[in-house]
């Protein structure tokens, strides 16, 4: 058997059976013009939103292809928004308050954040209201500590606040912009 050949598969097996294997989740988003903008994306963003202000327009390559997303400020609260590249919604996205939450919400949340994980120490960065076709759900982005190593996290909840699932984000090009 080839030399490479045999250890890709060993390399292959290995991280197969690795304890560690979980989903991640990799973005890369680069910002473009409202020219490069689905036509279609941007008249349901008139439409639905009209009184935004302070908007960016990014193209966003991820795990499960491109999208196109819009953020911006409505209402005095950051929104994302985004679509397909074909130019059909999404989700909308809202950022909200630990506060914001239902109280049962909130302590389904924590339950399954402290009880299915195994966590040093953990931190909400962000909760975002979200809006799709599955209906209504809460993404949360925790950075957490496990064995030393700190990494960042994004969790989905439903409107009840129990557990959907998690990835690890790998950011290559993050934009602290929102």
């Amino acid at each position: 058997m080839n030399k490479n050949l045999y250890c890709s598969i060993i390399i292959l097996l290995l991280s197969a059976f690795s304890s560690d294997t979980y989903a991640q989740k990799v973005e890369r988003e680069r910002r473009i013009s409202s020219e490069k903008f689905p036509t279609t994306s941007m008249n349901f963003l008139d439409s639905a939103f009209a009184e935004r202000t302070h908007q960016k327009l990014y193209i966003e390559t991820g795990n499960s292809g491109d999208t196109y997303e819009a953020k911006f400020r409505y209402e005095l609260r950051k929104f994302s928004v985004k679509f397909y590249d074909n130019g059909q919604w999404l989700d909308s996205e809202k950022e909200i308050s630990e506060d914001e939450l239902l109280p049962d919400v909130k302590n389904n949340i924590f339950a399954n954040l402290r009880s299915g994980f195994e966590y040093d120490e953990f931190k909400m960065i962000r909760i975002q209201e979200q809006t799709s076709l599955a209906g209504l759900r809460y993404e949360i982005e925790i950075k957490g500590k496990t064995r030393g190593k700190t990494e960042l996290f994004e969790f989905l909840f439903d409107a009840d606040g129990k557990y959907i699932m998690h990835e690890v984000i790998l950011i290559e090009s993050y934009s602290n912009e929102f």
